[in-house]
């Protein structure tokens, strides 16, 4: 989003689905994603980014996946991109071990780690983040 002038906006959303699943969207006024970069973008290796490694998104999309859910990103129709993911509810998320199952949230920025652990705890999921690793 920093390549956009202009205000720039990010809305982070959930809301229950199916009964089952909770969806939590982040949808952001940025340059957008081009249609032909849509599925490419969780292949491993794959960035846009000039020091980018690509391993980001296809790290998230397994984790996810590991855990019952969906990652997804589409283009916004004005300007700007959404990620949506789905995890199943505490309800129907059959527990093998004593407590709520751990969420890990990855993400460069830390306003978006912090909004998206504030969004798991509010349907009872617990939470880690974990953003960029600082060099010294």
């Amino acid at each position: 989003m920093k390549d956009v002038d202009g205000t720039r906006e990010l809305a982070i959303t959930s809301r229950r689905v199916d009964g089952e699943h909770v969806q939590v969207s982040v949808r952001d006024t940025g340059v957008g994603l081009p249609p032909q970069q849509t599925d490419q973008i969780f292949k491993a290796f794959f960035t846009t980014k000039a020091h980018g490694t690509g391993m980001g998104l296809s790290i998230s999309r397994s984790i996810v996946e590991s855990h019952g859910g969906r990652l997804w990103a589409a283009d916004n129709s004005s300007r700007g991109a959404s990620f949506h993911l789905t995890l199943p509810t505490l309800e129907a998320h059959e527990m093998t071990t004593a407590g709520a199952p751990t969420v890990f949230v990855i993400d460069d920025d830390a306003a978006v780690r912090t909004a998206i652990q504030g969004l798991l705890k509010s349907v009872g999921l617990q939470s880690q983040c974990f953003g960029p690793r600082r060099s010294s």
